[in-house]
């Protein structure tokens, strides 16, 4: 039988450990990999291992030949000398009469991946770093995705309101036009019109008088209930109202406004009627123009707020994946971890759960004027008790109810969330050593007015409008995400409200909320 031998070759060393530096006895290094070469550039062979990198953990006053020894076994992490810091962790082993370092290099975030213009091929097949940084970019890539859906629908919205306000100057200048006007006897004969309604129906002034509305306009696409509406009010002598397609001369039509006033004598008997014609068709035709971009743009959120639903889907499972493989490494590794790795770990961790939440935002962001909103009478006292037992308040912050708050007709979740959302705000980014949060409510004829007050960093007046608008975060805390106060308005917003806030630096915030009576 023959015995099987070990051998590792520089080829196979770069295939399987891309990362390997090859230093002899005297730690002069004698060969490294190809992907090491990437990184530093200006590494050289036959030059001292010392001269070239740090030893940071574990810590060494001074490394040399004697004590060298002293790292096998056990994670090494060492930094490059320079300007351009690498870092990489690992182990050291013997090889004959040397030693050899295999590892890879420690990497905080992408933009580190990508400054030092690694490509997948330079690491190892079997590095799991490689799977959380594809995961990693994934998320960052689906996430920038859904920030420029929210962008495309706030723009839609905006471009809605654009269109909505051009669709009423345009019936504006419509219903500005000169109208037909005819004066008619009791017969319903006209005996005096203008040139407007000339021009409108196109007869001449001598083929209309003497004839009556209904002899001039009625056609065969004329609608016979309102013409028998008009006919039925000159009888009792009542004012009517009706719209019908208005015969022209030469057979075409226009789409006619009719608004017919009695004149009375002065015992109240009626005398003549008088009736304002106005042609309404361009009006009728914009109408149906705004109602079919109303559906269609409505049509347009619908299909963009379904696709947000499936793209925060696609996120949170990269999310999951990221966080098993997180466990799994440091359950598989746990004993070998250092304090300062299990840090890292916790790093990304939080920057996980910030994605959750940043994703979960952006839905309740999407969501608040497309839910329906369920009315009921709402005991606040009741409802911002249980917003404070819901929240983690630490035992150095009071929040407190100063009076006795109103009870009002509103969607209770809405209302949950907008209290919740501005009562964590205070207390999480509380910094003094005694925190306080007061929640009152004034009225007046129309509106309530309530207050949330806090001691806390207080919001620079230039951050007053920009603290609302969405992904706008002027806190240090890692785990804001910018989305909470844009909730917040959009729900005032929803309920025909206002919000606005009062603060100073280093003295602490006061929002105020204006909530009109139903």
């Amino acid at each position: 039988m023959t015995d099987l031998k070990l051998t590792l070759n520089g080829s196979t060393l770069n295939t399987i450990f891309p990362f390997y530096i090859l230093i002899d006895k005297d730690l002069v290094i004698k060969s490294y990999g190809k992907s090491i070469s990437k990184i530093m550039p200006n590494l050289k062979e036959d030059e001292l291992f010392t001269d070239y990198f740090t030893v940071v953990r574990p810590i060494l006053q001074k490394v040399n030949p004697q004590n060298f020894k002293s790292l096998l076994n056990q994670l090494v992490v060492f930094t490059s000398k320079g300007f351009d810091v690498v870092t990489l962790k690992g182990q050291f082993e013997i090889q004959d009469n040397g030693f050899l370092f295999v590892g890879s290099p420690w990497f905080l975030s992408l933009e580190d991946v990508e400054k030092s213009k690694l490509l997948v091929t330079d690491f190892a097949h079997h590095d799991p770093l490689i799977e959380a940084l594809q995961v990693l970019k994934n998320q960052e890539n689906t996430s920038n995705e859904l920030k420029t859906l929210v962008k495309t629908t706030e723009e839609q919205r905006k471009k809605l309101k654009l269109d909505k306000d051009e669709l009423d100057r345009l019936s504006l200048v419509a219903s500005a036009n000169k109208n037909g006007v005819v004066f008619t006897n009791l017969d319903r004969k006209i005996f005096w019109c203008n040139n407007a309604y000339v021009a409108q129906t196109g007869f001449l002034q001598n083929e209309i008088i003497g004839k009556s509305l209904i002899e001039i306009g009625n056609g065969k696409l004329s609608n016979k209930d309102e013409i028998y509406k008009m006919v039925e009010s000159y009888y009792v002598g009542e004012t009517f109202d009706v719209q019908y397609l208005h015969l022209k001369k030469g057979g075409g039509v226009f789409l006619a406004k009719i608004t017919g006033q009695p004149i009375l004598d002065s015992t109240g008997a009626v005398t003549q009627y008088f009736s304002i014609i106005e042609d309404v068709t361009e009006r009728n035709e914009l109408a149906l123009q705004k109602e079919y971009l109303l559906k269609k743009l409505e049509e347009q959120n619908e299909r963009l707020n379904e696709y947000a639903q499936m793209v925060s889907h696609d996120l949170k499972s990269p999310l999951r994946s990221v966080h098993s493989l997180i466990t799994w490494i440091k359950e598989d590794n746990e004993k070998e971890f250092t304090v300062e790795t299990k840090r890292y770990f916790e790093i990304i961790e939080d920057k996980v759960e910030k994605m959750d939440k940043l994703i979960e935002g952006i839905l309740n962001y999407s969501k608040v004027s497309n839910s329906e909103s369920l009315q009921e009478t709402v005991d606040l006292n009741e409802l911002i008790e249980n917003c404070i037992e819901i929240i983690h308040i630490p035992l150095n912050i009071t929040v407190t109810i100063t009076n006795t708050l109103p009870s009002i007709e509103v969607d209770r979740y809405r209302m949950q969330q907008l209290f919740q959302n501005l009562i964590s705000n205070a207390v999480n980014y509380c910094d003094k050593e005694i925190g306080i949060v007061a929640i009152g409510a004034t009225e007046d004829i129309d509106n309530y007015i309530f207050t949330i007050k806090d001691n806390g960093p207080g919001i620079d007046s230039k951050n007053h409008e920009k603290i609302f608008k969405i992904f706008e975060s002027f806190s240090k805390q890692e785990k804001s995400s910018g989305i909470g106060l844009s909730i917040v308005k959009r729900i005032v917003e929803n309920c025909n409200g206002e919000i606005w806030i009062e603060s100073q630096l280093g003295i602490g915030t006061t929002f105020f909320i204006k909530l009109p009576k139903k």
